[in-house]
């Protein structure tokens, strides 16, 4: 039987055992014991104690203890092994992102700022798999950090977007906006470049940037140019809110509000088009040929600019999930005159006057303009409409419709699928609100931004009913809100 208690025999027996062991010497403390051993085992750079230095062990079992560790062999690592010295690198053969920002960039903004306590975040992206000359490749965005002038004009000339995005979704002029860079900013927004785009992760403008860094000067050159003072990000903080000092808060009250002065996009306008197959095979047909000769058709409706769909009259459709996720693509949505004058003029026409204006629903009209709405908020670069949004959706059969379809339209609209049940303490915590929800409703109504989609008939977690923060939607909900381009109020719970 075993016994926890260490018998005086057991102690003689270990006391044995070390006596018959190379002798360790130490000086001053046990810590800095250098081991011996024969040369031809382990060859090592340290020398051997001599007899002088040895002390002697024994009466404890601490002290032995501490006698046979240190005489633990010590291996050299395998070569072999050398794999795992390093963590791997895009093993599964996927970037992480999709624009390479300098990290030394971060490093600037934290010298240059750092009475600031928030911190901004920069995209950091794994180009290891790339070559040296792709690796360090400059683009717009890495010239607007840089400060680089001649590399910006380049990358203009070169046909680059004034509004490129880094991964994390920060365009050019917000990174230039935070390094205080007034001549890039002004290159930038002469080049087309949206001065009140809201971008990354709290959906922030440049002027944002601008007055969270102490930029001075690009917060004087901003305002001037009619950047918007009252723009709230997804927290509602507006660019005041993070005035933190005299210098910049006499600039806010020296400039008034100014007309935004907005420069067209040296970018050329593209057409993408993708025929819908709710039109005739016979005009469908046509249309192909047509825009295949033109080189303006397109495979892949995601990357489409303008989709061509069977209206019924004065310019109304019905509500598809095409429809629905080309508005929040920012896709023109036109009808088939469109198609047929286009046809006659055997070219591209201007498309304004064939614009959707109204959805219907089961030959109801449903909304108006919405189409309309949706793209020039994407072409003004606004939050989707169910930024700051969560959805959590109950394990239901959601027939008739495609629960992966359902999910699409709110991930395409800006929202966050969450795998589990919501959370509300951390929601509130994160301050995060739903960006397009009318201030004096959320007031008023306590509008949250979390959901829990469910199907009428179907049981749902007593957990998620019991909380009022939690508002409780159908999928007719989601794409009703999407049709209509608001956030509407949620069903009765």
């Amino acid at each position: 039987m075993l016994s926890l208690v260490e018998t005086d025999e057991q102690r003689r027996t270990v006391e044995e055992f070390c006596s018959t062991q190379e002798c360790v010497g130490t000086k001053d403390d046990f810590n800095r014991a250098i081991i011996s051993v024969h040369s031809k085992e382990l060859p090592s750079e340290a020398t051997p104690a001599s007899n002088d230095d040895v002390l002697g062990f024994a009466g404890t079992s601490v002290q032995n203890d501490i006698l046979m560790t240190q005489q633990l062999r010590v291996y050299d690592e395998p070569g072999n092994f050398q794999f795992f010295k390093e963590p791997p690198r895009n093993t599964f053969g996927k970037t992480v992102a999709k624009k390479r920002v300098p990290s030394d960039s971060e490093h600037g903004l934290k010298s240059r700022s750092a009475k600031n306590s928030d911190s901004l975040t920069t995209a950091k992206a794994h180009n290891s798999h790339k070559s040296p000359s792709q690796r360090y490749a400059y683009n717009l965005v890495n010239a607007a950090i840089r400060g680089s002038k001649k590399k910006l004009l380049e990358a203009i000339e070169n046909g680059e977007d004034a509004n490129e995005s880094d991964n994390l979704g920060l365009t050019a002029l917000y990174h230039a906006a935070a390094h205080n860079y007034t001549e890039i900013c002004k290159i930038l927004i002469e080049n087309g470049a949206l001065i009140n785009a809201h971008v990354g992760e709290l959906c922030e403008t440049a002027l944002h940037a601008a007055v969270r860094w102490h930029a001075v000067d690009v917060t004087e050159y901003l305002l001037s140019k009619g950047a918007n003072r009252r723009a709230h990000n997804l927290k509602d903080e507006t660019p005041m809110d993070f005035i933190n000092d005299d210098e910049i808060r006499a600039i806010f009250g020296r400039i008034s509000d100014s007309v935004q002065n907005v420069y067209p996009s040296r970018k050329c306008k593209k057409h993408s088009v993708f025929l819908s197959k709710t039109l005739p095979d016979v005009k469908l047909e046509s249309g192909k040929l047509l825009f295949n000769d033109l080189s303006k058709d397109t495979m892949n409706f995601e990357t489409a600019t303008h989709l061509v769909v069977q209206a019924v009259e004065n310019q109304a459709a019905e509500t598809t999930v095409e429809i629905l996720e080309a508005m929040l693509r920012g896709q023109y949505i036109l009808t088939s005159d469109w198609l047929d004058a286009c046809l006659e003029a055997n070219d591209v026409v201007d498309e304004k006057m064939y614009e959707i204006t109204a959805i219907n629903h089961n030959g109801q009209l449903l909304a108006k303009n919405s189409c309309s709405t949706a793209r020039e908020n994407y072409a003004r670069m606004e939050p989707g409409l169910f930024r700051g949004c969560q959805f959590y959706f109950c394990k239901h059969k959601y027939l008739p419709y495609r629960d992966s379809e359902i999910k699409k339209l709110v991930q395409l609209a800006g929202g966050v699928i969450l795998g589990r049940e919501p959370k509300v303490e951390e929601y509130i915590e994160s301050g995060l609100r739903p960006y397009h929800a009318r201030r004096a409703e959320y007031n008023s109504n306590k509008l949250s931004g979390l959901f829990a989609v469910y199907m009428p008939g179907q049981s749902i977690p007593q957990r998620v009913v019991k909380q009022k923060f939690i508002s409780l939607i159908t999928p007719i909900w989601i794409m009703e809100c999407i049709a209509k381009f608001t956030l509407l109020q949620p069903e009765d719970r």
